[in-house]
């Protein structure tokens, strides 16, 4: 009876071994990537799949898809409803090495459970590599590919993706916008709309880059180069260091460029002002703006306005503050009492009448 069971477990434990062992998928390879159009709910499995990516997006198992773009616009790829946590990345030309180089698009967390999805530029017939694989080497199984293309996109900004960044060498409150922008780059603390600008450093030592005055609760990168894909290359990154708004301060080389990721906490996007320039700041304000007394910004009874000193200057008689400050003029709208209140701000502040 005992030598039965024994045989009976040896059988099952090769039974076991042998499930999961079998080929690998048929576009395991780059080299065999699958030829595909537009897709509806295409069904994968990368259990069986090795690893021969460069490994920026993704180090799980992947396989590879050739797309052809059908039309010119924005193609959409989706791997949401996936059972696993996926890396997605796209490159330009089925016929290149995949490299941070020829990267358009990566992405992990976009949707559900840790799923990716992209949107990027085609043309009409050009040819992109698509990578789909597992975040990381316990990511893998079934997943469904959904591929579609969009002949009339939105409009958005020309710097929209990293590889068209913006050329910008010291600049002072310069104006942008990401309400219709995309989201490419790793997507890894930056998930929302996202703009990009390529700065070429005009000294040797601190450069300041600076989102102070913007109108939205911004997040900002900077990189060591712009003729890569961001990665690893990434110098530093900020949330919050004037109110919302993020500034970044690096040691720079003369001559050497740097890639600047632009984009919003969450989800968020709106217009913003850019400055940069050497030292540590802080950078002047805009021109007219309510920095200094002569520029009072005129207003009535209000609630909730939002407002930011961090990029102020002082000027004033310096007897109840000597501090940053702003100026309003208020018309009153009753004869009575008024009450000006700063409860709620995010700093220590002081207020004259």
């Amino acid at each position: 009876m005992n030598s039965f069971k024994l045989k009976w477990v040896l059988v099952l434990l090769l039974g076991i071994a042998q499930i999961g062992n079998g080929a690998p998928p048929a576009n395991d390879n780059r080299q065999n990537a699958k030829a595909v159009g537009n897709v509806t709910d295409e069904v994968f499995d990368t259990t069986e799949a090795t690893v021969d990516g460069p490994e920026i997006c993704m180090t799980g198992k992947n396989i590879w898809y050739c797309y052809t773009a059908p039309c010119t616009g924005e193609a959409t790829v989706s791997l949401c409803g996936s059972s696993f946590d996926t890396g997605l990345a796209v490159y330009n030309s089925c016929s290149s090495t995949p490299s941070s180089s020829n990267m358009l698009r990566c992405d992990d967390n976009f949707c559900g459970n840790r799923q990716s999805e992209v949107v990027f530029p085609v043309t009409a017939g050009s040819k992109y590599l698509i990578e789909v694989g597992g975040y990381n080497s316990s990511g893998f199984g079934t997943g469904v590919l959904n591929i579609s293309c969009n002949n009339s996109p939105g409009i958005h900004p020309s710097n929209d993706d990293w590889y068209n960044a913006r050329s910008v060498g010291n600049v002072l409150n310069r104006e942008f916008d990401t309400t219709n922008a995309t989201n490419d780059g790793l997507g890894d603390n930056i998930e929302g709309p996202n703009i990009w600008y390529c700065y070429t450093a005009t000294s040797t030592g601190e450069v300041t880059v600076s989102l102070c005055g913007s109108d939205f609760d911004t997040k900002m990168n900077i990189f060591d180069g712009c003729g890569i894909f961001p990665d690893e290359n990434r110098i530093d990154t900020n949330d919050d260091f004037c109110d919302r708004q993020s500034q970044i301060t690096f040691n720079a080389t003369a001559g050497s460029r740097y890639l600047i990721e632009i984009g919003g906490w969450d989800d968020h996007s709106g217009s913003g002002l850019l400055s940069i320039g050497p030292g540590s700041g802080p950078f002047p304000p805009p021109s007219g703006s309510n920095d200094n007394c002569q520029n009072a910004k005129p207003i009535g009874n209000v609630s909730g306005m939002a407002f930011n000193t961090s990029s102020a200057t002082f000027d004033g008689p310096g007897h109840c503050l000597t501090s940053p400050n702003i100026w309003y003029i208020y018309t009153a709208t009753c004869t009575g009492e008024a009450t000006v209140s700063l409860c709620g701000s995010g700093y220590d502040t002081k207020l004259a009448v």
